[in-house]
């Protein structure tokens, strides 16, 4: 099985592609579903889901991307960033991604957000051989794609 959660609706779409996805439910961001880029990118390769994403990537939290996610749930606005820059892992496993990320809200048959949508390219290997640095970048939680 190549997605955890809600698997049949995903799979076909997401499970063999190398971008990172996550269906995120109600205000709390419960990963619902996710691609193995995904949990290899974000979680360590830890395929848990039924629980908040912040638990399950606490660096996310420190960094601001739950703000940012809270943002498109609560206003319903699509963002998107190029080039963002996340610390990952914990202390012993720490490194440096780069990231061409979008939220997306997701909303329910009456039009109301009940989720969000990340999809994003992992850019780490792109910035690394054009040489740019995490100084030349904005965070992923920082200004929107133009």
């Amino acid at each position: 099985m190549f997605l955890h959660g809600r698997s049949e609706e995903y799979t076909d779409l997401f499970g063999q592609a190398p971008v990172v996805f996550a269906a995120l439910s109600g205000p709390e961001h419960v990963l619902e579903a996710a691609s193995p880029a995904f949990f290899d990118a974000f979680a360590a390769g830890r395929t848990t889901t039924g629980i908040p994403v912040g638990e399950l990537v606490p660096e996310l939290a420190r960094q601001g991307v739950l703000d940012r996610i809270d943002e498109v749930y609560r206003t319903g606005t699509v963002y998107r960033n190029r080039g963002g820059h996340l610390v990952l892992g914990g202390r012993r496993a720490r490194r440096e991604e780069f990231f061409d990320i979008t939220y997306e809200p997701r909303r329910d048959a009456a039009g109301r957000v009940d989720g969000v949508t990340m999809i994003a390219v992992e850019t780490t290997a792109y910035h690394h051989a054009t040489g740019t640095s995490p100084a030349t970048h904005v965070s992923a939680v920082q200004g929107p794609l133009r």
